[in-house]
């Protein structure tokens, strides 16, 4: 879906509507966010699936700084994950929040 909005977008093509079984599929995730609980089972369940792919890189840039010898580049290499993994999120929050999605 997300592929295919964004090539239409870049021929300045008017986006087609959403497939039938994706607006089931929003009704149904919809449905199951009325509940704190089934929100918070679901952010636990997201928080494990996403944990191989978002950790490898956190790893990385921990085991450069523990080979480094001088703080400063350590410094560096810490502002630079944040710069390419932290911001980009804090970003996407911060629309999401204030465009109330």
């Amino acid at each position: 879906m997300g592929f295919r909005n964004l090539i239409e977008g870049l021929l300045n093509r008017k986006p087609t509507r959403i497939p039938k079984i994706f607006n089931k599929l929003s009704f149904y995730l919809r449905k199951l966010s009325t509940s704190p609980l089934k929100v918070f089972m679901v952010g636990i369940l997201a928080g494990i699936l996403l944990l191989p792919c978002t950790s490898t890189p956190y790893l990385v840039i921990l085991s450069l700084l523990s080979t480094l010898e001088n703080l400063y580049e350590g410094l560096i290499l810490l502002i630079l994950y944040n710069i390419v993994m932290v911001i980009p999120l804090l970003i996407l929050t911060l629309g999401v929040y204030l465009l109330r999605l």
